[in-house]
């Protein structure tokens, strides 16, 4: 598996690629992508720090889903309600309104932190 550090450069000479086939120079505003971290650092060198990232509901679940199990809770998302209502409350985060998403999560945070455990 290569490391984070070795992608960022394929995912920049991609973006460049890109943006050298535009017929017209553009101003990028916004990038809708999936969460991948070295993709996520390579937008603002590319086409600027301005670029908003937006993501979508499906690649934030699956996101949530990815470290789920990589922190070996799948199991325990399958057979304990506190877990699952934990986990889908996290992805359903994306459904507030912007201003609402990181008091929410500290909410849930502290709401199910001893239940979870």
């Amino acid at each position: 598996m290569r490391t984070y550090s070795k992608r960022v450069p394929g995912f920049r000479a991609v973006l460049r690629a890109i943006r050298s086939h535009l017929t017209e120079p553009l101003a990028i505003k916004q990038v809708v992508s999936d969460f991948e971290a070295a993709l996520l650092r390579s937008i603002p060198s590319v086409f600027g720090f301005k670029v908003q990232h937006r993501g979508c509901v499906f690649h934030w679940t699956q996101a949530v889903w990815r470290k789920v199990q990589a922190c070996g809770l799948a199991s325990a998302y399958m057979e304990r309600d506190a877990v699952h209502r934990y986990c889908r409350r996290l992805m359903s985060l994306p459904f507030l309104p912007a201003a609402e998403i990181e008091p929410a999560f500290q909410r849930i945070s502290l709401v199910h932190s001893a239940k979870v455990s």
